[in-house]
Formats: C-alpha cells, sequence, structure tokens
C-alpha cells in the first residue's frame, strides 16, 4: 500500500506528519511518500529516514492582498497540474494532508479521483487551508478535543498530535551524553520555533543579562540561523552557561534536561510541552491569525504554562516571570502536576488507526 503526505515546511505541520510515518513503518507493506516542504533542514531528515521525497513546486501562496491573490491562483493551477502528475505517477492508495496551503491541490485531486483522504488538524482553531479541504475529505482528525466543534461531527475524530519518537523516548542519561552534561543546574530551553525567533533571542538575552545569580543556569538555546554567531558571541560575553544551536534536530534531549521551556505556541510545540510535561513561558507568534494565542491558552487555562502576548514582553517583565519560577521550585512542581488532565495516549497509534480505516477492501 502506498500513502502520500502532504503538509507545508513549517515544522508544526510536517514533524506530526513524520511521526504518523513512523507508526507506518512497523508495516512492511506500506511505502511512504511525502511532499518536499523546500524547508532544507526538515527535507534533509525525511531522506535520512528513508521516505521517498517527491518535489512539488507549489510555495508562497496568499491571498492576504489582491496582487498576491491573483499570483497565488496561477500557482494553484499550476500545482494541481503537478498535483496530477504525482498521483498518476505514484498511484497513491490514501492521501493525507497535514496543514497549509502547500497540501491543499494533492489532498483536493485526491478526493476527486475518489482516492482516500484524511486531514489532520495540529492547532486548536483550524487554519484556512484545511477549513476548505473538510468539506470535501473523507476523514478529519484533529489534536485537541477543542478542535471538534469546528468540523463535521460524522467525519471528525479526537487522536491527539503524533510525536517523533526520537521526542518522546529519550532517557535522561542519554540527554546527558548528548550534551555532555555532569551536573544539576537549573535548565532553561529557549526555541522560538524550528527556525527561530528574533524577538524572543534579544528579549531573552537582554533579561538573562539582568539576573543576579546566572552561573547557577543553563540555557539551552535555539537561535536560528540569522542570530546564531551573534548569540554566542553574547552569552560567552556574559559568562552565562549556554547550549546555543541555529537548528537542533535531537530536540528531544533538550527537552528531557529542561526544568522549564520558553516558547512559540505552535501546535506541536505545545504537543510536545503537553506530552513531556515541561512547565512554560510562552510567547505566542502574533501573525498566525490568533491560532498560537489559542493553543497557548490550553495550557495556561489548566496552569501549566504562563502565556505573555508578544508586543508586551520586556525584558523587565520577561525576567521577572523567569526569576519567579527559578527561585519557587514548588511553582514548577505545581505546573507539571497541571498536565495530568492534557495527556493523550497514542496519538500516533490513533490516528494511524484512522487512516488504515480508509483501505479500500
Amino acid at each position: 500500500m502506498k500513502i502520500l503526505f502532504a503538509g507545508s515546511g513549517s515544522g508544526g505541520h510536517i514533524f506530526p506528519a513524520l511521526a504518523l510515518a513512523e507508526e507506518f513503518s512497523k508495516e512492511n507493506n506500506i511505502d511512504v511518500f511525502i511532499l518536499k516542504t523546500r524547508n532544507e533542514d526538515i527535507d534533509k531528515q525525511i531522506s535520512e529516514k528513508g521516505y521517498k521525497v517527491v518535489d512539488f513546486g507549489l510555495r508562497d501562496v496568499s491571498f492576504a492582498a489582491f496582487g498576491k491573490a491573483f499570483l497565488s491562483v496561477f500557482k494553484l493551477i499550476y500545482a494541481f497540474f503537478v498535483s496530477f502528475s504525482i498521483i498518476a505517477r505514484i498511484k497513491p492508495d490514501i492521501v493525507l494532508g497535514f496543514g497549509g496551503y502547500h497540501c491543499g491541490p494533492v489532498v483536493m485531486l485526491a478526493h476527486f479521483l475518489r482516492i482516500p483522504t484524511l486531514i489532520h488538524e495540529q492547532n486548536v482553531v483550524p487554519g484556512k487551508a484545511n477549513s476548505i479541504l473538510a468539506k470535501f475529505v473523507d476523514k478529519i482528525a484533529v489534536s485537541f478535543p477543542e478542535s471538534l466543534k469546528f468540523f463535521p461531527s460524522r467525519k471528525t475524530f479526537f487522536t491527539g498530535c503524533p510525536l517523533r519518537k526520537e521526542i518522546i523516548d529519550v532517557s535522561l542519561d542519554e540527554a546527558r551524553k548528548e550534551f555532555n552534561i555532569k551536573d544539576d543546574k537549573f535548565t532553561i530551553f529557549v526555541v522560538g520555533g524550528s527556525q527561530g525567533s528574533h524577538s524572543i533571542n534579544s528579549k531573552f538575552l537582554e533579561s538573562i543579562s539582568q539576573i543576579n545569580n546566572k552561573e547557577a543556569l543553563r540555557i539551552i538555546h535555539v537561535t536560528g540561523y540569522q542570530d546564531y554567531d551573534f548569540m554566542l558571541k553574547e552569552y560567552a560575553r556574559l559568562k552565562v552557561d549556554a547550549l546555543v544551536f541555529a537548528f537542533l534536530k535531537k530536540i528531544g534531549y533538550a527537552y528531557k534536561i529542561a526544568d522549564m521551556a520558553i516558547t512559540r505556541a505552535g501546535a506541536s510545540t505545545i504537543s510536545e510541552l503537553i506530552a513531556l510535561r515541561i512547565p512554560a513561558l510562552i510567547i505566542p507568534y502574533p501573525f498566525a491569525g490568533g491560532h498560537q494565542l489559542i493553543n497557548a491558552e490550553v495550557l495556561s487555562r489548566a496552569g501549566a504554562a504562563i502565556v505573555m502576548e508578544d508586543s508586551k514582553v520586556t525584558a523587565a517583565n520577561l525576567k521577572e516571570n523567569i526569576s519567579s519560577l527559578i527561585s519557587d521550585r514548588n511553582i514548577i512542581k505545581r505546573m507539571k502536576s497541571s498536565f495530568d488532565g492534557l495527556q493523550v495516549k497514542n496519538a500516533g497509534e490513533n490516528l494511524a488507526r484512522e487512516v488504515l480505516s480508509l483501505r479500500k477492501c
């Protein structure tokens, strides 16, 4: 059986797809094909795992302004022709969509060709592409119970968000060995998404420079490529114990060591925090149509995270929140216990079961 995966180059879309592909790798009779994301780091991971990467020419689609929308119409028309070529060549038995306009033409065309289809929504509130595709696909899977109300009940299922085994199946000893860590310093994991965040990087750096007991802390920071050299030099200047990465492939090791995280609120990040019970200070990305704020509120309502609005974050109030968590470990313990009601068991298996139920006899 052949299954074609489609999703955007965002880690939030493609990482759940890779986690699901891991579930299918247990079955010898399933071939996994994944559309190329044009994110070099992610495409490299797909290839390294042995999945078949399929080139695809759609990117930079936007309907925010007339000029871009006009051009996007032609891109979409072209994408349908490319999608037809891909489907005709691969002949998939099932086509899966994981969000973003990147997956739209392939999933839509598969529906019209009577190929079974399923989409997976990672965010609490669905994106535009999945909202459109929901009218056509055979099944819809969601990561959060709060999302069920946005889709037709007869074909929508709560599965949770699949997470890669390299994130959840990591031991503390393995993580310590990976980073060559031999002490128990309070560790803060800072990551602004798979591409990093200049806003978080700069505000965190300023806030950490004002903390008096810096020597008692360890920072693991994924900066993105643009800020990597600068952040590396600044941490050295401040004499902060920091492990700095432009991109961190083995993110599960960082989670395992972290006492707390400072993150955006992408859907996969929220699901990772829940699965690994990491108390967090969350700064939602403000230009994601409000999706990230709503994602973050799932954790804040449970008491597992502190949410700060990006435009209101200053070095002073960021330092204040960090200091309060460092100084009172009971707060961290209470936040960890707050994850109890948010845990989702076997999300990958749940989603795989729904996908395989689409098989034609």
